[in-house]
């Protein structure tokens, strides 16, 4: 706070004079600028969401959203945006989750082990099956529908945003793995330093890859570009605990990893070392020993795909 030094006397009659320092005062100048937020960003021909899929019990509800869920604030918010980088936070309830099972609707915040979708897969060989913007009424995802009361397993993106916006697909997170650049990334938000990965449309000059250390983003960037936080993971059946804020971040798709027989899913892996460089950054591939399955129990983050339009 700043402190007004100089001396302000008001009488009747006119002010001659008034003269305050303001030496020391932040004023709203000294804040990045306001930015208009569009409905997502467009990265490597895919409309990613403006946020990840959250659920709170009794709290904000997205526009035309399922109750208590929404899509985050912000591309780069999450609930334990204070810690610092590398902690396991312990949770007192999953009443603020933003980290979910995988295929199921109505258990996709249960912590309970028998809760994880086992959807099963198909016959080795097959093609891989994937529930992006489906509702299933029965475990093996024979069923469609698009009754939201009646939908229990599949898309749980689709679900609660009732149909603007779908879980991605492997495919679309190795599209945009090689048609974009990519680098890790901070931003500073309400006096917090948010890690994550930042994908581009590269420019004209510009390849797509990996680029080398850490870029730092405003809130301009958040408008053209995709950045996804190290929001921790959860690991099988582990209540109340986020390992690795700020240095780790699993991202789930929609597709069943087709050699699973616990119908595993794959998904996106983000490790760091000194928050510098991305050690791993890829959709997890059958004989990769860089990866390893992301389990039905396990709990991951959600960036969604818009579709509303």
């Amino acid at each position: 706070e700043g402190t007004l030094t100089n001396k302000v006397e008001f009488k009747m009659g006119d002010i001659n004079a008034l003269t305050i320092n303001m030496n020391g005062i932040v004023g709203e100048n000294s804040k990045q600028p306001e930015v208009e937020m569009p409905d997502y960003v467009t990265v490597a021909g895919i409309k990613w969401a403006m946020g990840n899929l959250e659920y709170e019990l009794n709290g904000t509800t997205g526009d035309g959203f399922i109750t208590d869920w929404c899509i985050a604030p912000s591309q780069a918010h999450h609930f334990n945006m204070t810690v610092e980088p590398g902690t396991d936070v312990t949770l007192t309830d999953y009443n603020k989750a933003a980290h979910f099972n995988f295929g199921g609707i109505n258990d996709a915040v249960s912590l309970a082990y028998d809760a994880a979708i086992h959807i099963a897969a198909p016959a080795e060989g097959n093609p891989a099956f994937d529930f992006s913007g489906k509702m299933y009424t029965d475990q093996a995802c024979t069923t469609e529908t698009t009754n939201y009361e009646d939908a229990k397993y599949g898309d749980i993106a689709y679900y609660a945003s009732k149909g603007q916006y779908r879980m991605p697909t492997a495919t679309e997170f190795k599209t945009l793995y090689a048609n974009s650049c990519y680098t890790s990334a901070t931003y500073e938000t309400a006096g917090s330093t948010i890690y994550g990965t930042y994908y581009y449309n590269p420019g004209d000059e510009e390849t797509a890859g990996l680029v080398e250390g850490t870029k730092v983003l405003t809130t301009e960037d958040l408008t053209v570009g995709l950045f996804l936080p190290w929001t921790g993971r959860a690991y099988n059946n582990t209540e109340y605990k986020v390992y690795k804020v700020h240095s780790q971040g699993f991202y789930r798709t929609s597709t069943v990893d087709p050699l699973s027989i616990e119908g595993q899913g794959y998904g996106v892996i983000y490790r760091v070392n000194d928050h510098s460089l991305i050690s791993n950054n890829g959709v997890k591939e059958v004989g990769d020993k860089k990866t390893f399955n992301f389990g039905a129990t396990s709990r991951y983050a959600i960036r969604p795909i818009y579709i509303a339009e």
